[in-house]
């Protein structure tokens, strides 16, 4: 009996180490890249904007195929943006000349290191010390980038991560099929 007692013991153990790698598993987004730190930063309130800078927790990828885009609208819904964005490792940089004062926001998309397009928005705060004359744009400066087809989260996560799923749970049920005929064959035994 203490060996049918064992077995039983063993089965479970396998039953509990493959739920826990299957959970472990299934949530493949943890492992994206993340916003570190943005200049202007959410919330703040500024003077003078030159740039809106993104810091990522890793290199971006994508740096020449447009994936990688950011834009500054104003309180009165235009563009603020002078160019494209540039991306030199894991900062991206936007240059801007901002309008009147009032609540601007950054929209923002980037390529993650582990080739998953991430995305954001947040909002700052524009208080000039004199009112500025600049006037925004109806197009973003980088119109065929911000139209072009770009991967979403839902197309990117149909590879590997999918597939990484679906082995480990048929792994785990054959681990519990195993288990169960080992358990039944010990019984007859004895």
């Amino acid at each position: 009996m203490t060996a049918l007692r064992a077995v039983t013991v063993a089965v479970a153990g396998f039953i509990l180490a493959a739920a826990a790698v299957t959970a472990g598993g299934a949530s493949p987004a943890a492992a994206h890249d993340q916003l570190v730190s943005a200049s202007p930063a959410a919330g703040e309130t500024v003077g003078t904007v030159a740039e809106v800078a993104l810091t990522f927790s890793r290199e971006l990828l994508g740096a020449d195929s447009g994936g990688n885009l950011a834009t500054v609208t104003g309180p009165d819904g235009l563009f603020y943006e002078t160019a494209c964005a540039a991306v030199d490792g894991g900062i991206l940089t936007l240059p801007v000349t901002l309008g009147s004062a009032g609540t601007y926001r950054v929209d923002w998309r980037a390529v993650s290191s582990d080739g998953h397009p991430i995305s954001g928005t947040y909002e700052f705060t524009y208080a000039p010390a004199s009112a500025a004359a600049v006037a925004g744009s109806d197009a973003h400066p980088c119109a065929d980038v911000s139209t072009a087809e770009q991967p979403t989260e839902s197309d990117a996560s149909q590879g590997v991560d999918t597939g990484l799923v679906t082995g480990l749970v048929i792994g785990a049920v054959a681990v519990v099929a195993v288990g169960a005929i080992v358990v039944l064959i010990l019984r007859r035994r004895a």
